[in-house]
């Protein structure tokens, strides 16, 4: 069984030294709900949430700290985010985070899963955040879907959506 850890990332934490908050396991194979399938698809498998786990935890970072160039490049064109107050589209989104009108204190994830459907990806998970829309708190707990598209050989995020749980 492979593991994979997450921990709390902070505005102040400007190293890839983290603690670990949590673990969730990796492997599909491990799931009831997996089917049967050969070592080669298995280990492809792996390899493919183990990416998108990787481009979940760099998307954080960047959010957390306001990296726009990061945003940019894990984002689709075409993405859309949904979350408590409005949609915004990529280009919104990226812009809110740079200048400040989303501000991210921490983002604490957990209970990460990821299916993998052919070219589609769906990642869920829970959240734990400290968090600013226009100067107002919306900090609490969240319940995250980020749905990834596999495009011209390259996943990417094209939609993502954050509900409070209450």
């Amino acid at each position: 069984m492979i593991y994979w850890t997450y921990s709390l990332l902070t505005a102040d934490d400007k190293t890839d030294a983290y603690r670990t908050s949590g673990r969730d396991i990796l492997s599909t194979c491990e799931r009831n709900d997996a089917p049967m399938s050969n070592p080669a698809t298995d280990s492809h498998r792996i390899e493919i949430e183990q990416h998108l786990r990787q481009m979940n935890d760099e998307w954080v970072k960047a959010l957390v700290r306001g990296d726009g160039e990061t945003l940019n490049r894990i984002m689709a064109d075409d993405f859309y985010f949904a979350y408590p107050l409005e949609g915004d589209d990529k280009t919104q989104f990226i812009d809110d985070v740079t200048s400040g009108v989303i501000r991210v204190e921490y983002i604490n994830r957990e209970n990460v899963t990821v299916r993998i459907w052919e070219n589609t990806a769906v990642l869920s998970a829970h959240d734990a955040a400290k968090w600013f829309y226009q100067g107002r708190d919306f900090s609490g707990h969240y319940k995250i879907v980020h749905i990834y598209a596999r495009r011209n050989d390259k996943w990417q995020l094209v939609a993502m959506q954050a509900c409070p749980v209450v």
